[in-house]
């Protein structure tokens, strides 16, 4: 007979693991993602089966009788799968070696989860248990769980071999009950148990599989909506390109990216089936976000265009038409972030506030031209482009010639990259007062109208007006921008409200680099002021500087290391072919790198480049996505950038110039895409050019 026991209180039940991942196993293939502490068990603060939108299961967790599981091993062993491998000591203590083992392994398919468990008998006797998995669903939103407001529990009902668990709107997950499962009924209708009476015999095993699928709410139709959609079976780039290098972490690095990539691609729900887009991050991300998901796209295009015109076009459906100050919508401004309208409860399910991803939608366009995208799809985009010009000269100024925003404190307090509250600071500490105009997005803005004066002249449409604006545009930057430390000259990271510039040097100058608002002078004090060991770490860019006030290597923005943030910096100081910037971007990517073993090579969100720990280098922050999509990117873009790719398919462009100063050492890449063609190259030991091949 099987009696119902409720699991135990977990002990590290406490509030303030909502936010802490470090440590947290991931199998990811968009929109579903395992999050479980390496101990295996789903059991409290962020830890979940998720589905983009809603938690499916709070509570997953496996006992044998009474007797503690003791961790063996634990790893995300693909990017769609994990494994933990337990044992407990058999109850006569004859021996200190692990004769039980038990082998649980999980893995998503996108709309569906299962969890394989096998125990495994070493031992010469036989061994009896009753094996119990209990199972809880909230069904709260990835932001109520970030805030720590889940929710409670919710009954399960029994029928057909499956126990579904619903929430008022619908929404619902499903667990199949496998042959030869009993449920155990506890007093508590909100835990799911599933219990085996087991007899392993020496030498045997036992094994079973358990399926999760995710049941859906219904769709909105009278507001808007963005319900998660799983990329097609097959959407893939032409490119999955592999790297043999002298260096073994190079192809560590590169196979963990392009592995992450993949299971982040989502499909835009609105679109033909075929426009991708790359979903930001889990377990808090996972959806379309406008910056992220174009700067994926942009620091990708290497393994081709899909993705970028995928989520190009995926924006423009959302471009946009008027003006509604709940959302920030303005007539041709690209999204910030959607959601599903049903869970969008801490601001609109369609929402606007990002000072920068409409000039960095221009640059993704300008940029996936010159890579090859089909004229014809270049062609169907220009209409969203002069609209999204129109709303950065005419609606992106609040009247003091630069691009500028006020935040709001009910939805985001600054609406940069750098989006949290105190991200822009003063060297006093002291938080500026809006609109806020930071530096890097004038480089954006000046690089969009550009680059579209070249695409509307090339395919018949008078862009003469945009390269007249960004000329006057760079004048009025050179004239209000530039202050001075003790380090020496460089741009301010903003203008406050009151046009007075913002002091405290920070990582956002980086982004100037290329854009063509600065002079090959201007960049030369830009990369000096970068290189000082105040914002060079070591492993990366500190995202302000060690001398601001409030300083913290460990801060969300204040201090702490953004992978795609140095990415941007290797990637334009690679594009410039100047020895000072190579220098740079060669110790930049060696610190990234170096940082990377820590993680498995799975590059993360952020990290603090943190030397106090004698032989850490590099330490976690604690509440950054396991998987991060502009972070995946990085191993694209470093063997591109290693290899000094340079593509302008409309000029007939397509060669190879390695930076002066070697990003890799020796290695060969085979596999990169330009415009339908396979692109694979050698560098030597040197850094020099050995092979280049187009075909």
């Amino acid at each position: 007979m099987i009696d119902a026991i409720l699991t135990p209180a977990c002990p590290h039940r406490d509030p303030g693991r909502r936010h802490h991942l470090t440590g947290h196993l991931t199998a990811l293939r968009a929109p579903m993602v395992w999050l479980a502490p390496s101990e295996g068990d789903v059991c409290c603060g962020a830890d979940g089966l998720y589905c983009a939108d809603r938690r499916l299961l709070s509570q997953w967790r496996v006992s044998l009788d009474d007797r503690t599981l003791l961790p063996l091993e634990a790893q995300s062993f693909s990017s769609d799968g994990m494994r933990v491998v337990s044992y407990t000591p058999l109850p006569d203590g004859r021996s200190r070696d692990p004769q039980l083992t038990i082998t649980r392994i999980r893995a998503v398919r996108s709309t569906r989860a299962i969890e394989q468990i096998k125990i495994e008998n070493a031992g010469d006797t036989a061994f009896s248990c009753v094996l119990r998995l209990s199972a809880s669903s909230d069904l709260a939103t990835p932001g109520d769980v970030r805030a720590g407001e889940p929710g409670n529990s919710l009954p399960w009902g029994i029928e057909a071999g499956w126990a579904t668990a619903r929430a008022d709107d619908g929404a619902g997950v499903t667990v199949q009950v496998p042959p030869g499962a009993a449920v155990a009924r506890p007093n508590d209708d909100c835990v799911l148990q599933l219990c085996w009476e087991l007899t392993i015999g020496p030498g045997a095993e036992w094994h079973t599989e358990i399926t999760i699928r995710t049941i859906p709410a219904p769709r909105y139709t009278d507001r808007p909506d963005f319900p998660p959609t799983p990329a097609p079976l097959g959407a893939a780039w032409p490119a999955r390109p592999s790297v043999r290098a002298a260096d073994q972490r190079v192809p560590l690095l590169l196979t963990q990216s392009l592995g992450d990539l993949a299971a982040l691609r989502m499909a835009d729900p609105d679109g033909p089936g075929g426009d991708i887009f790359a979903a930001a991050g889990v377990p808090w991300y996972l959806s379309l976000f406008g910056r992220d998901s174009l700067w994926t796209a942009r620091l990708t295009l290497a393994l081709g265009t899909e993705l970028a015109g995928g989520t190009l076009r995926t924006l423009a459906r959302r471009q946009g038409t008027r003006f509604d100050a709940e959302t920030g919508e303005g007539p041709g401004r690209i999204l910030h972030e959607a959601r599903p309208a049903r869970v969008a409860a801490h601001w609109p399910p369609i929402y606007y506030g990002s000072i920068d991803a409409t000039p960095l939608w221009v640059c993704t366009l300008v940029d996936a031209w010159r890579w090859g995208l089909p004229t014809e799809q270049v062609e169907n985009l220009l209409d969203p482009l002069e609209r999204a010009l129109a709303w950065i000269i005419e609606y992106g100024d609040p009247g003091k010639g630069f691009q500028a925003y006020v935040g709001d404190p009910g939805t985001l307090v600054n609406q940069g990259w750098k989006d949290s509250a105190g991200a822009v600071r003063h060297a006093d500490g002291r938080c500026p007062v809006g609109p806020i105009a930071l530096c890097e997005v004038q480089g954006y803005a000046y690089e969009a109208a550009v680059g579209a004066a070249q695409v509307l002249k090339a395919l018949g449409r008078d862009g003469t007006e945009y390269q007249a604006w960004a000329d006057a545009l760079s004048q009025r930057f050179r004239d209000r921008f530039w202050i001075a430390d003790d380090v020496g000259r460089f741009p301010a990271i903003a203008l406050d409200g009151d046009g007075a510039p913002v002091t405290g040097a920070a990582s956002n100058v980086a982004h100037l680099i290329g854009t063509g608002i600065l002079t090959e002078a201007e960049e030369d004090l830009v990369v000096a002021r970068l290189s000082a060991p105040d914002l060079s770490d070591g492993n990366g860019l500190r995202a302000v500087s060690s001398t601001v006030t409030g300083y913290n290597p460990l801060s969300y923005h204040g201090g702490s290391i953004w992978t795609h943030d140095t990415a941007i910096a290797i990637r334009a100081l690679t594009r410039a072919r100047r020895t000072t910037h190579d220098a740079l971007a060669a110790q930049l990517a060696a610190g990234l790198l170096a940082a990377g073993g820590a993680f498995r090579y799975r590059m993360p969100e952020l990290f603090g480049g943190h030397r106090a720990v004698p032989g850490r280098p590099v330490v976690p922050y604690p509440a950054a996505c396991p998987v991060q999509a502009w972070a995946a990117a990085f191993g694209p873009l470093l063997v591109t950038a290693a290899l000094g790719l340079r593509v302008d398919v409309p000029a007939g462009v397509v060669q190879a110039e390695p930076p002066t100063a070697p990003l890799l050492g020796g290695f060969t890449i085979d596999g990169l895409c330009v415009a339908g063609q396979r692109v694979s190259g050698e560098i030597g030991a040197d850094g020099g050019l050995i092979r280049f091949d187009v075909r």
